[in-house]
């Protein structure tokens, strides 16, 4: 009797989340989960544009930044011991009004001078 790709992929140990070519995959307290992946069939609307070019502006900003800029916000998150990165922490002040306010707290708190990012 044959079994199921999945069953097959749990017996290898093949334990993947996300897409995987045409699969989407992801593990729950029963194993793996797998299904084909979802397409979009809708183009972006203007305002899923607008956000993307945010977020692709805040990309190239960050990597514009000084390289002691950069050092001085992971080294920020380090010493504070947050769940996020030092790149995470400048999309989240380039595109939240308070995440400026929190960068300015954590650069108090951390010692370091973090300079904010440009507005967008």
């Amino acid at each position: 009797m044959s079994k199921p790709g999945h069953f097959i992929l749990q017996s290898i140990c093949f334990k993947c989340q996300g897409d995987v070519g045409p699969l989407t995959s992801y593990t729950n307290k029963r194993g793996i989960v797998m299904f084909l992946k979802a397409w979009l069939r809708d183009p972006a609307s203007e305002k899923q544009i607008a956000h993307r070019d945010r977020i692709r502006a805040c990309a190239r900003n960050w990597h514009a930044a000084p390289k002691s800029t950069r050092k001085a916000y992971e080294a920020a998150t380090k010493k504070q011991s947050l769940y996020i990165n030092g790149y995470n922490l400048w999309v989240c002040a380039s595109m939240n009004p308070i995440g400026r306010s929190a960068i300015e707290t954590l650069a108090r708190q951390s010692g370091q001078t973090l300079p904010l990012p440009p507005e967008e």
